[in-house]
């Protein structure tokens, strides 16, 4: 089984109030972004055990304008300190509406770069809002970081789409399968790590559950369309994460739901 360790680094919502509370000068937090990566990758072997390693996670802001994290917000979460290690131009060459932003946080590319020394495994850059088109400018702006370091060679294998959708609505499965090509072109391997397909409404009936066999059918079938790799959901159950939205091929007490048959499905 193809073991992967999710979010290393990333906006301050996952780590203490001691680290997001303070204000570190550039070279503390870069001594403690390393120790985290060493301790966490070097521990009892995991930098063989580990298949691929979310390295980045969600470096771009969720304001629906495609820029990244503020150093600071009062409430000491939707903040990302580790960007007060610094800010590099943007290498991309995209120009029109793929170029969103004129630099980029340097603590990415020296995450990758540092993590490249302590394992020989894939290196993966993951996000979420970027899978459609329609999902506003951050569809560009992940786009143009992926392109930004590929060109100043970091060491990124991996790039994850975590696909967290809504039962009811309807997407483009073709935009969602071109928008995979575009990162496999690029040289990266695209994989899917993060799947959950809830029922906003939280009225969950038969009919809802063939509605949720379709949509998994549909998206996996566009994502192995667009050349991914791997397959993951974000949870085995219903019920815990996304709570009474039924998001999961399995149901609480781990019956197989229709779900479970059109991921099936979607491999023949």
């Amino acid at each position: 089984m193809t073991v992967t360790a999710h979010m290393l680094l990333g906006w301050d919502q996952y780590f203490p109030a001691w680290y997001k509370q303070n204000d570190f000068p550039a070279d503390t937090l870069e001594a403690i972004m390393k120790s985290w990566l060493k301790g966490i990758i070097s521990y009892q072997g995991n930098d063989t055990l580990v298949d691929v390693w979310n390295v980045v996670n969600e470096a771009i802001s969720w304001n629906g304008k495609g820029g990244y994290w503020p150093l600071y917000n009062a409430n000491f979460n939707d903040a990302c300190e580790l960007q007060r290690m610094g800010m590099e131009p943007d290498a991309s060459g995209l120009t029109g509406a793929d170029f969103v932003n004129a630099e980029h946080p340097v603590y990415i590319r020296k995450a990758f770069e540092y993590a490249r020394t302590l394992t020989k495994k894939k290196l993966e850059l993951r996000d979420s809002g970027f899978e459609f088109p329609d999902y506003g400018p951050k569809y560009n702006a992940f786009y143009q970081l992926a392109v930004h370091l590929k060109k100043v060679n970091a060491p990124v294998d991996v790039i994850g789409f975590q696909t967290h959708i809504d039962l009811e609505k309807n997407y483009d499965w073709d935009a969602y399968t071109n928008n995979i090509k575009r990162y496999v072109k690029l040289g990266y391997e695209v994989i899917i790590p993060e799947v959950d397909i809830g029922d906003k409404a939280k009225s969950w009936s038969d009919e809802k559950a063939e509605l949720q066999k379709k949509q998994y059918y549909n998206l996996i079938t566009a994502a192995i369309r667009g050349g991914a790799s791997d397959f993951q959901t974000w949870g085995f159950i219903d019920d815990g994460w996304r709570p009474g939205e039924k998001a999961f091929p399995y149901t609480s007490s781990f019956e197989r739901k229709p779900a479970y048959y059109g991921i099936e499905e979607s491999f023949d």
